[in-house]
């Protein structure tokens, strides 16, 4: 697996979604790519990761209907086995799993409790829809007024905001002590 392979497979896979998915999915990538370079041997699987956080959206891969287990199943297929958990587990999805029925399926992959998690995460909620960096919480008011209130997605954010703003905070202390670190504006 190249971060290469992965960046060309997320695009294939997203082809025929709304440009703004796959903007969304480059600008996570990049910015994991960024992150990368100070995480040793983790950083090809971060930035593979992000690249591919949201195929399971791809129609070609639709199994349950829910992206972070359809993209996993997808990586598990190709062997791809950490990967595969990584993108299960995304931004806190077994809130929503819960809410959705799929919490036993979501635990056929195993959940890494590790700051590449929490990079992961920070990539993913600190980009929006159309691929520009915002903070935090302007991405949890923009997913909840695209979904409205009570859709699955707006509450399980809501309930996942704790844990969701502790990985931020970790990341955010992290990059706040990589004076070497040259990313934008990163470190919000």
């Amino acid at each position: 697996m190249s971060t290469r392979w992965a960046a060309e497979e997320s695009q294939r896979l997203l082809r025929n979604e709304p440009v703004g998915r796959r903007l969304h999915s480059v600008s996570v990538g990049l910015k994991a790519t960024c992150l990368a370079r100070q995480l040793g041997r983790d950083g090809d699987v971060l930035i593979a990761a992000a690249y591919l956080h949201d195929i399971g959206y791809s129609y070609e891969l639709r199994r349950t209907g829910f992206h972070p287990l359809d993209g996993a199943f997808h990586l598990r297929d190709r062997g791809l086995e950490r990967l595969a958990c990584l993108v299960a587990h995304h931004s806190s999805s077994e809130y929503a799993a819960d809410l959705l029925g799929l919490t036993r399926q979501l635990r056929l992959f195993s959940c890494e409790n590790s700051f590449l998690m929490d990079a992961l995460t920070y990539c993913d909620m600190t980009t929006d829809l159309n691929g520009q960096e915002v903070s935090f919480d302007e991405r949890l008011m923009d997913v909840t007024a695209r979904y409205g209130r009570n859709h699955p997605v707006a509450l399980a954010l809501d309930s996942a905001e704790p844990s969701l703003r502790a990985s931020m905070r970790r990341v955010e202390e992290w990059l706040a002590s990589q004076s070497n670190l040259a990313c934008g504006s990163l470190a919000r």
